[in-house]
This record gives structure tokens, sequence and C-alpha cells, in this order.
């Protein structure tokens, strides 16, 4: 054999061995490893892993996004006692909801790889959180001490033990989990009318430093027409609640029909007495349901009644050909509308949250996927 040939096949087997090198360092580099979900009850109502790991592309976008937004997430962090620094501590983070318990209370719960021990991660958090070590470097945190309950630590599913991050997806995931699709609508503004328990997989995508919104979607093969406007039911107590939202869904009926019906519900709700006195002399009081008190004003191309012009109870209404908006504040339905045209989704929900770091939720039904995002203060 030639040294010709020979040299020809050292390069062969050099360059082979490199495009091997890179295919696996690139393969390793975008996946999302969760070595932390077997340490996770079955009895959950969600589940999240956030990957920190700098040896990750998704712990590159973490860490590119905790620092494009690290004077409100250290305000967050200084609000409950939680010293900023741990993040340079941490390698993976997994968030999980336990089940309701006796007492109807659910525990919001944090598994931690820690690149440090027991000790000086005790000290970069509260005092009121209680730290177990699980194994090597893996603590559970709880926040409420349950010391006459002891929860059995087994694998909740392995089918999401990796993933992918595909280096072309203009939006890439940040935060990986679970969420039972039942659970959730109990906490939607809305009448509390079960649905079916369902797991499902979401992410959290990647927004840009610019951006306040932390965008995800959400795995669904059912329709998310909300439940509250898939019947004919008159109930409209979702209009007690006391934050601003606007339903988007599609249109059933006119909307005169629709303001025909919520004024017997208002009427109801808030009906007159009138004294009635009989030949005898004798009287009773008269309970009346009257629809004729609640006048819709119209601005624009929405319809609203507010109980007085500075305070109370409002509903506003619009339509267009497909979509009926149904909210309590029409100023904010003014906005949504403008957004809802440019989006042409099937059916959807805009929450304006009262909080201290979230300022608004927004689910939206599209392609079998409820897509949607938290807008940060």
């Amino acid at each position: 054999m030639s040294q010709k040939i020979i040299k020809r096949q050292t390069v062969i087997l050099f360059l082979s061995v490199l495009m091997l090198g890179l295919f696996i360092f690139a393969t390793y580099f975008y996946w999302v490893p969760d070595t932390l979900i077997d340490f996770v009850p079955d009895n959950i109502l969600l589940y999240s892993h956030l990957n920190l790991s700098k040896f990750h592309y998704s712990g590159y976008l973490a860490q590119k996004w905790l620092k494009a937004n690290d004077d409100r997430i250290e305000n967050i962090f200084r609000e409950h006692s939680v010293d900023f620094s741990i993040i340079n501590s941490l390698e993976e983070i997994a968030l999980f909801v336990s089940a309701e318990d006796n007492s109807g209370v659910s525990q919001l719960e944090l598994i931690l790889k820690s690149k440090i021990g027991l000790n000086d991660l005790q000290k970069m958090l509260p005092s009121s959180c209680f730290v177990e070590k699980i194994s090597d470097k893996v603590f559970r945190i709880s926040f409420h001490i349950n010391s006459d309950k002891t929860r059995d630590l087994t694998s909740f599913s392995r089918e999401n033990r990796f993933c992918f991050i595909s280096p072309f997806d203009k939006t890439p995931s940040l935060v990986n989990g679970y969420i039972d699709l039942g659970v959730m609508s109990v906490y939607l503004p809305a009448p509390k009318i079960p649905m079916e328990s369902r797991f499902v997989k979401f992410s959290v995508l990647y927004s840009s430093p610019q951006n306040n919104k932390l965008f995800f979607e959400i795995e669904n093969k059912n329709t998310f027409d909300h439940p509250l406007f898939s019947s004919q039911e008159n109930d409209f107590s979702v209009l007690g609640n006391d934050f601003d939202f606007v339903f988007v869904f599609p249109r059933q009926e006119s909307i005169n029909e629709l303001e025909d019906r919520i004024k017997v519900y208002l009427a109801s709700q808030n009906p007159k007495e009138r004294k009635v006195i009989l030949p005898d002399n004798s009287s009773f009081v008269e309970i009346i349901v009257d629809t004729e008190d609640f006048v819709f004003k119209k601005e624009g191309l929405i319809d609203y009644w507010k109980e007085s012009p500075d305070y109370g109870f409002e509903v506003a209404l619009s339509e267009d050909e497909e979509s009926t908006f149904f909210s309590n504040n029409h100023i904010l339905l003014k906005e949504i509308i403008l957004t809802e045209q440019k989006e042409n989704s099937k059916s959807a929900l805009y929450w304006d949250v009262n909080n201290t770091w979230l300022q608004r939720l927004a689910l939206k039904e599209k392609n079998q996927k409820i897509e949607g995002f938290l807008e940060l203060k």
C-alpha cells in the first residue's frame, strides 16, 4: 500500500472522527436534559423544568433572558427574601404544584440541582422554606412545612426526560413541562365547571429582551371554547370578578340577544321591591325583576352598561362577523379588539391580573394548540 493511499485514509478517518465529534457536540448542545423529573410525585397539577447549564442551548437562552431581565427578577427575589445570586449556583430547576391535600390546599414546591451544599443553599433562601436533601446536589424546597405528611417521591413520567431544541426555530423553548387542563379550567375567571383531568405538554417560549412577555403553548386536541359560552346558560357570575377580562368566542347569537340575556341576569341579581295594598287594606311586598333599568350605551363598536359613572360593575360587548367579545371593562375591550383583528384566533381569554409581578395572562386557541403569553410588570 502506497504512502499516498495511507495518507488519504488517515485524512478520511480524521475528518470522519471530527465530523462525528461535531455531530455529538451539536446534538448534546441542543438537548435539554431533565434529571429532576424522577424526583417529582405522581399526584401533581403542574410540572415545569428549566435548565440553566451553559453547556446546553436552553441554558444559554435562560441565562441570556435572566441577564436581560435581572432588575425585575432581582426585585421579585428581594420581595420573597431570596438571595439573587442563587441563580449562579443552580444547574436545573423543577417547579411543581401538588394536588390538593385533605385541607384543600395546593402546595408549590421546587426541586433544585445545585452546585453548592445544603448549608450554603439554606442561607440563600428565606427561613420559611423547608429544604430537604434528596440525593447528591439535588434538593427539595417546600414553602410550607408539612411535618405530619410524608410524600413518597416516585417517577412522574419519563416521556419528557430529554427535549430537543431546533436551532432553526424562531421561538425556541425556554421551559418545558406538563399541565392538567382540567385543573387549569378551575382557575380561569368563570364558573367552576369541571373539565376532564388530562395532562398535556406545554412550553414557555423564549422572548426577546425588549419584550416583557413570556410566550407559551400548550397541546390541545380539543377546542378551547369556554364552557360559559359554549352553552345557552344565563349564569354570568363571571362579571363579579375583581379583575378585568375579555373573552373572545365564536359568534352564536346576535349582540341584542346576548344583551337581553345579560339584562335578565342583572335584573335577577338586583330585584326591586314593590308594596301592594289589597282591597281589605292588607299588603304584601312583590319582588320584581325589571330589565328596563339596564340600558346599554353605544361607543363605536362597543355596547356597554356600567353601574355608576365612576365605580362599579360593568358589562361590555362587541362582535364582528365571526366572533363575540365579552368583557367587564369597555376600555380594555377597545384594546383587545384591535389586537384580535390581527390574531384571528378561534377563541381567547385576556385576563388582567392584579399581581406584584404579573400584568396580564392571555390564552388563545389555534390549530389544536393553546397559545398565549404572560406579561410581566
